[in-house]
């Protein structure tokens, strides 16, 4: 919010510094007056002149770019958190893809591997649930990991 405030401030002095106020009358004798300084005796209309560069300015309203700075601060937030999203993605596919490969050593190197079956008692795996085993677990690595 300060932030915002900021940049509406400087905007806001940054459009008072490319205009000037010009004040015009008219004396007795029926000459017309231009000065940057109001008369002090005589009726004066104030003219706003824009002084600087010719080229042409941008036709946003201070608050059209209070609100595109805005944008612009929610496209960064947007992008960061997104960032920080596949960060931590990329991290939770590398553990899984390392316990992958932990399942697939355990698999080729041990003979007898036991598990927690679906009542919750650990037993031996046959020969055949091995083999079975590894082969899924081969696959789904080279499918995830690679």
């Amino acid at each position: 919010m300060a932030k915002r405030l900021f940049v509406l401030f400087l905007l806001a002095f940054a459009s008072f510094a490319y205009s000037s106020s010009v004040y015009k009358w008219v004396d007795e004798d029926g000459t017309v007056h231009y000065s940057d300084k109001k008369p002090v005796d005589k009726q004066s209309e104030k003219l706003r002149m824009k002084t600087g560069s010719t080229q042409s300015q941008p036709s946003e309203n201070l608050q059209e770019q209070v609100d595109n700075l805005d944008r612009q601060q929610q496209i960064e937030q947007v992008r960061q958190k997104q960032e920080r999203e596949n960060v931590a993605a990329d991290q939770a596919k590398q553990e899984f893809c390392d316990n992958l490969k932990t399942n697939l050593e355990t698999l080729r190197n041990n003979a007898r591997i036991r598990m927690k079956d679906e009542d919750g008692e650990y037993r031996f795996l046959t020969p055949e649930e091995i083999v079975d085993q590894t082969s899924n677990n081969q696959k789904r690595y080279d499918e995830q990991c690679n």
